[in-house]
């Protein structure tokens, strides 16, 4: 068919009353769920756009493979049919396509976070402090130090930023309204810190500072850049002198900025001790006893236990959901290629009469269903590994699972198997 008439085709199939219907009643559901029309409205359209772009996608892809199989006309007819009908009018090959992509994507994409997710929350805890105590003051640090034993200790300022290049954070940022992110209280240590210095010089000077590497792109800093923080009632103004390397390492400090020590060695502050130890108990009361009752304790065990509770019932949930989704689009795809049998023997009726072999007309119909599971592993695959990884990279805090993503690719890869295996189709 010309190109008009194949998109008026789809055009008219979209604006059927069922379709409209059906899209009625999403946006009213998203309306009672976000209680914003257009919010809804957005979201209804970028769904929209999403599902259209693939579905142009895999049209050209199906198209292409089609065109590169007209080669095989007639030295093999029946592979070359079995692709035809992939592109021909009214084959739901693109929805077929659509519901597996989305259902395994979704599904790679779940169960891949779900690895990185409790892979972060089971560290080592011999490699990582599993205890902290606060606000330890300046009179007991040395005290503390001395029965800290395989401890760090940190000190702390408490400081804002109030201006960056003579300009407040909202000039800066260009937005009325800053994120909390810049605006809020920041821990600022005196502290040596281990983090690589990526750019210009590793020590810094009075008027200096050393910022994060990952902060200073996000608050958009650079080296020579002036920011001016609010410490203790007081404006200081600092140049970034150096960028340090954006790295976490488990549970241990991290910060953003770092002051010169001795330029800030008056300035009231307070020190942080972190740990690991078998006997929780006994090491706050060592604090306590040279320090006092002010001190404050953060068990880091007991918040991973809470937080590992918390977050297995809630992917729990999560996974049930998009198992009972995938169980139904499965349960959908199955009845379809379970209706094409009929179709497909007699199909294979009517070649037969022709005198084609029964055998190599089962290869070409299973030839066509092969194709369009594989295009649909080969799209899951590459879409939900990426997603993924810009999941993993906007958390700042999770690691790629890449051997968890080979097993998680062969795992569909096998499921794919069986339903070729279950779905093929026979004499």
């Amino acid at each position: 068919l010309p190109y008009w008439k194949r998109w008026n085709n789809i055009l008219r199939k979209i604006l059927e009353p069922s379709n409209l219907v059906n899209l009625t009643v999403g946006i009213v559901v998203i309306v009672v769920i976000f209680e914003d029309i257009i919010f809804s409205l957005k979201v209804v359209l970028g769904i929209g756009v999403v599902f259209g772009i693939l579905a142009v996608l895999l049209w050209w892809l199906y198209a292409w493979i089609f065109r590169i199989a007209t080669s095989t006309r007639e030295k093999n007819f029946l592979i070359y049919d079995a692709l035809r009908t992939l592109v021909r009018p009214l084959t739901p090959t693109i929805p077929i396509t659509i519901s597996l992509f989305f259902v395994t994507t979704f599904l790679i994409i779940f169960i891949l976070f779900s690895l990185a997710f409790r892979s972060e929350l089971t560290v080592d805890a011999e490699k990582n402090a599993n205890i902290f105590a606060l606000n330890i003051l300046e009179s007991d640090r040395e005290k503390v130090e001395k029965v800290l034993s395989g401890g760090e200790m940190y000190s702390i300022l408490r400081a804002r930023i109030s201006h960056i290049n003579g300009k407040t954070l909202a000039e800066h940022l260009a937005t009325e309204n800053p994120s909390g992110e810049f605006s809020r209280e920041f821990n600022v240590t005196l502290s040596p810190l281990e983090n690589t210095i990526l750019k210009w010089k590793a020590t810094i000077n009075a008027d200096e500072v050393s910022v994060d590497d990952a902060f200073a792109r996000r608050l958009g800093v650079d080296i020579g850049d002036r920011i001016d923080f609010l410490l203790s009632g007081k404006k200081v103004s600092l140049t970034v002198a150096s960028i340090r390397e954006s790295s976490r390492q488990g549970f241990r400090p991290f910060f953003y900025f770092s002051f010169d020590p001795e330029a800030f060695r008056s300035a009231p502050k307070t020190y942080f001790a972190s740990a690991y130890t078998l006997d929780p108990e006994s090491w706050k009361k060592t604090i306590i006893e040279n320090s006092g009752p002010h001190v404050t304790f953060v068990d880091i065990e007991n918040i991973l236990a809470v937080v590992r509770d918390i977050s297995s019932k809630i992917l729990s949930v999560i996974g049930l959901f998009l198992v009972f989704i995938s169980v139904f689009a499965l349960f959908a795809i199955v009845s379809f290629f379970s209706r094409m049998r009929a179709v497909e023997s007699m199909k294979l009726r009517l070649y037969k009469i022709f005198g084609l072999v029964p055998e190599k007309t089962i290869t070409s119909l299973r030839s066509s269903r092969m194709v369009i599971f594989m295009v649909s592993w080969i799209f899951s695959v590459v879409v939900g590994v990426v997603a993924l990884w810009f999941i993993v990279r906007a958390s700042t805090i999770l690691t790629m699972p890449w051997v968890s993503v080979g097993w998680v690719i062969l795992g569909v890869l096998l499921v794919y198997i069986v339903l070729v295996v279950i779905l093929r189709p026979k004499r």
